[in-house]
């Protein structure tokens, strides 16, 4: 059986390494090494948030609309949010950095 964990675990995970790294007196370069997991794992878990939050208002908004059958001003928006996917589009940006 898989077990699904959260962001939050992962975050604790993090902050009781750092503890555990201020406890057993690491050497610079070991800290340094559990600064950077921390710092990590707080991004990802913020980056998950503030997705997750975009993706409820959207669908939350285009149940509004198609609740009063604004079909018009769906499709204006359906085409500005296509439109900023295809000028921002990020799977190129990250092939790019990576090649």
């Amino acid at each position: 059986m898989l077990q699904h964990r959260r962001p939050m675990d992962d975050l604790l995970t993090a902050m009781r390494l750092a503890v555990t790294a201020r406890d057993c007196h690491l050497v610079p370069g070991e800290l340094v090494v559990v600064v950077v997991v921390v710092v990590v794992v707080v991004v990802v878990v913020v980056v998950v948030v503030v997705v997750v939050v975009i993706v409820v208002v959207v669908v939350f908004f285009f149940i509004y609309l198609t609740t009063f059958d604004n079909v018009f001003l769906m499709v204006i928006i359906v085409i500005l949010i296509a439109d900023f996917g295809s000028k921002y589009n990020f799977e190129k940006k990250l092939s790019l950095a990576v090649s």
